[in-house]
């Protein structure tokens, strides 16, 4: 799993760093990443058993693992942002508009990746909430037919419900496949989230209604999750690489926050838009990355919601 997080997390990287190369195959490049993690993500979920947790302890667990960090690091870009960043954008905004989009959950003035938290908290509540009624068929039918809300009736864009409803079937196969060999149900389940994507892309096609993604960027990113854990499992022989990995992962939040200012920063300074220079910029996003991970993870474990 750290390893199968390491390699997802370099492709949400690499993602972000801009390519006009790429401009073409940017959304199918978006699905793509993002599946995988939320694979990865319905998979974690399932294997710490948080379905089984009480109501109160699972909140509980949701806030000290994904808001608290989340707070944290937009409050110090805030503060950044009231310091410099909105200097730099020529004071357009006013100083509580990012305040404001984070009550929200909606983030452009401050910018980074929460929304992909924010995504996935209220994925976590969805299937906790499906799933504590024992049916696990009708939690993945009702799962896979969740993106259906988004072409026949409007659903909110705050705290990234569009999102949500639109990622949660591959949060649910994940969730699946984490119990395939003590549950003899288990490929009906994925069967099911299946066929609610299907009726989805049909339904978007025949009426010409806005999509999300389509059938190809569903078998891409389902693609790029078998290349991620086929990866995972060959880098698990070199058992030099799992310390590494596993600061990674721990810090997989801080990356997720730090990296896109990292990224601002040096396309600020130097024209980063050619393909060659990707690597280059991804580089340093590491190098200036990892040793802030190891930092918080030895002094203020506090801070990603963690006693040690």
């Amino acid at each position: 799993m750290d390893y199968a997080n390491v390699i997802a997390m370099l492709a949400v990287v690499w993602f972000h760093v801009p390519s006009t190369v790429e401009a073409p195959i940017r959304h199918l490049e978006y699905i793509s990443v993002n599946i995988p993690f939320f694979l990865l993500s319905g998979y974690t979920f399932a294997l710490a058993h948080k379905e089984q947790l009480g109501v109160r302890p699972f909140l509980m667990q949701l806030g000290r693992s994904l808001l608290v960090p989340t707070c944290f690091f937009y409050a110090f870009f805030y503060l950044l942002w009231l310091l410099v960043g909105r200097q730099m954008a020529g004071d357009t905004e006013m100083w509580y508009v990012p305040l404001a989009e984070f009550a929200q959950g909606q983030f452009n003035v401050v910018l980074a990746t929460y929304w992909f938290i924010i995504c996935l908290c209220v994925m976590n509540l969805i299937y906790y909430a499906l799933s504590k009624s024992g049916a696990r068929l009708l939690t993945a039918l009702v799962c896979g037919c969740l993106p259906m809300l988004l072409l026949l009736v409007p659903v909110p864009g705050e705290f990234r419900i569009r999102e949500a409803c639109a990622f949660i079937p591959f949060f649910a196969i994940g969730a699946t496949c984490s119990h395939w060999h003590e549950s003899q149900s288990a490929y009906i389940e994925i069967l099911l989230c299946l066929l609610g994507l299907a009726a989805y892309c049909l339904v978007q096609e025949r009426l010409a209604l806005g999509s999300a993604y389509q059938w190809n960027e569903i078998l891409s990113g389902l693609a790029l999750c078998c290349v991620v854990c086929l990866l995972a499992k060959f880098l698990c022989r070199f058992s030099i690489l799992d310390g590494f990995a596993g600061t990674l992962r721990y810090g997989a939040l801080v990356l997720l926050a730090t990296q896109n200012y990292i990224i601002g920063v040096v396309k600020g300074v130097a024209d980063i838009s050619n393909l060659v220079y990707k690597p280059l910029v991804i580089v340093l996003v590491y190098a200036i990355t990892y040793p802030l991970i190891l930092l918080i993870k030895n002094k203020m474990p506090f801070i990603l919601g963690k006693k040690q």
